[in-house]
């Protein structure tokens, strides 16, 4: 009889601990701001450069849409083909994302070449 409870006690005890890893778990997974798919991200970025862009009087046609690989956590770099003024330029460079704000550090050097080539 007492082998019986002890069995019972573990089981109850083990599916106990199982609900608990998987609440936090799945809150975990639903409360993670900064997850974003790269796509969106990418998306967003290509938004903000052609939006910032246009507002200081820049005309560009984009050719390839930006694309992100994500580097670590927050870090993402990426480039988007745009023509301006009869030239194909590649603009490269670094997104950070934390989940609510969204830096784009372009690679200018790269940019300036591509200019004025």
């Amino acid at each position: 009889m007492k082998k019986q409870k002890g069995v019972a006690l573990l089981n109850l005890i083990i599916i106990i601990v199982i609900i608990v890893v998987g609440v936090i778990l799945l809150s975990n997974l639903f409360n993670d701001k900064t997850k974003i798919s790269t796509e969106l991200l990418a998306s967003e970025v290509q938004e903000r450069i052609t939006t910032e862009w246009r507002q200081k009087g820049v005309t560009f046609t984009v050719l390839e849409d930006m694309i992100l690989v994500k580097k670590n956590d927050n870090e993402y770099s990426g480039s988007i083909k745009i023509m301006y003024e009869g030239k194909e330029i590649l603009i490269s460079g670094t997104v950070i994302y934390d989940g609510q704000a969204i830096q784009w550090q372009p690679n200018t050097q790269d940019l300036f070449l591509q200019l004025w080539d």
